[in-house]
Formats: structure tokens, C-alpha cells, sequence
């Protein structure tokens, strides 16, 4: 999101933005995109190349391709300057930790942009969006009876795929049938939203801290990590694939003849005088 608001910036402000408000937020977009955003394609499974599924290929591109762009804007700012000269001011000097001022780095910078979403995100989710897609939920109609579950969450989504189970496991001892039976009805414990709040803040700081500062050293180190990743989300598609071809569709198709199977059966011994 932040590199998408900054490039909105940087091709219809013009000149008129200062330049040290570029900068600044240069250094947000830039750690943003090589960090937590980067490293969300190691993380989550969802995020993989399946060309008829919009869901996935968004998620590829939201994910995957600003850091390849910021790859472009970083080690070849003189290509993109000289193209674009009236549009890209690149010639910062960038720090990636903190040196005098806490701000106008980038791990400041894109700490706070994370920062940014994660407040408004985490408010949101505590009074609303843990209610959303329960079963049975805590609103209610004008007549007593509970609200109709709504839209979904990332939060619902990652506990159901087992994130439940190992949570209640190894954080609260809970059973493995009560972990189950809040999966099945969307209910999740408010500790269990504490837990994964407290570990996507610090999967995002490792992110910055393991990840985009080592991109941040090398072209060599980014441009391979783009590499890698691109291959885990083909992966990840191939996957997919493969279990279209050879569990879903086989399962129809057998279906299909086990249906024909049972009719020339029937037909068969009708026939029988």
C-alpha cells in the first residue's frame, strides 16, 4: 500500500511536494517493500501463481512486485533518473538504521508505516472484525436474534487453516476438540487474537531487521531473494495444479463412471428375463 501511495505521489505531484517529504517517503515505501510486505510471501500460502484464481495472482502482485519495483527505483536510479527526470528525484542518501534523528532511515520509517496500519487494524478487529464471521455472533437484530455472519478476516482465515489448534497447544493447553469446535464456528478467544497480533508486530520488525536490511546491502542478495520467492509462489501454484489434475477433477471424473457403471448395471439386469 505504501508503494502504491507513493508512486500516486511521485507521477501527480509533480514538483510540488518538498523535497524532503519525497524522501521520507521514498525511505517508508522502500522498507515497506522489502520487508513485512517481502516476507508475507514466505508466510502465507495463499500467495502463489494460479493464473485463473484473482485471488491468488492479486495476492502475487501486491505482495511480490513492489519490492521488484523498488528494486529498480534502488539499484538502478540512474536508468530510472535519466528516464524520468522529471518525475523521480532518487539521489538520497539512504540510512537503513536510526543515526541522530529516529526518523529518515529506513527501518524508522517503514517501522512507522506498519505502525500505521497495525493501530487502525488492531482497533478495528478488536471491536468489529472479530465479530464479522462468527456462527453465532455476539450482535444482535432488533428482535434478539443474533446477526448473520459477514465478511471474513485474514485474522479467521490463518486460525482456521491450524493456526488454532497449535495456538491453544502450545500457548493455553486447550483441547484439541474445543480448538476444533471454535474453528468450526468462527469463534476464536481473545487471547488468540492478543497471540497473533503480538506475533505479525514482531514477524514485521524481523522482517525489516532479517530480511530488507540485507536487501538493502546488496543488489545481488535482493535480486536473489526475488528470484526465490517468485520460484516458492510457482511452487506453490504448481502444487495447486497438480492437485486439480490429479485429486479434484479424478475424484469427478470417477464419480461420473461409477454413475455409469451403476446404471449399465441396472439396465443389465432389466434386461435379464
Amino acid at each position: 500500500m505504501a508503494g502504491t501511495i507513493f508512486m500516486f505521489l511521485i507521477l501527480f505531484s509533480g514538483d510540488s511536494l518538498p523535497e524532503s517529504f519525497r524522501e521520507q517517503f521514498f525511505l517508508a515505501a522502500y522498507g515497506s517493500a522489502i520487508g513485512p510486505l517481502f516476507a508475507s510471501n514466505i508466510a502465507f500460502s495463499f500467495i502463489a501463481i494460479i493464473f485463473h484464481d484473482v485471488h491468488a495472482m492479486a495476492s502475487v502482485f501486491i505482495h511480490l512486485f513492489p519490492s521488484l519495483l523498488f528494486f529498480n527505483l534502488r539499484w538502478k536510479s540512474e536508468e530510472v533518473h535519466n528516464a524520468w527526470s522529471n518525475v523521480f528525484h532518487l539521489q538520497h542518501d539512504i540510512d537503513f538504521w536510526p543515526s541522530g534523528s529516529f526518523t529518515g532511515n529506513v527501518f524508522s520509517n517503514s517501522l512507522l508505516t506498519y505502525l500505521a496500519w497495525y493501530i487502525p487494524y488492531f482497533t478495528w478487529q478488536y471491536f468489529v472484525g472479530i465479530d464479522l464471521p462468527r456462527k453465532n455472533r455476539h450482535k444482535k437484530l432488533p428482535n434478539g436474534d443474533s446477526a448473520p455472519a459477514l465478511y471474513d478476516t485474514v485474522f479467521h482465515s490463518t486460525l482456521r487453516d491450524g493456526k488454532c489448534v497449535v495456538l491453544g497447544k502450545l500457548f493455553w493447553k486447550r483441547s484439541m476438540e474445543d480448538s476444533k469446535k471454535q474453528v468450526a464456528d468462527n469463534d476464536f478467544e481473545l487471547r488468540d487474537f492478543f497471540a497473533y497480533m503480538a506475533m505479525h508486530l514482531t514477524a514485521a520488525v524481523l522482517a525489516i531487521c532479517c530480511l530488507a536490511y540485507p536487501c538493502y546491502l546488496s543488489p545481488y542478495v535482493h535480486g536473489t531473494s526475488i528470484v526465490l520467492l517468485l520460484v516458492v509462489c510457482t511452487w506453490r501454484g504448481a502444487k495447486r495444479y497438480t492437485y486439480y489434475s490429479t485429486k479434484m477433477y479424478s475424484s469427478v471424473i470417477r464419480k461420473h463412471f461409477a454413475k455409469d457403471i451403476e446404471d449399465a448395471t441396472l439396465e443389465a439386469g432389466a434386461a435379464v428375463p
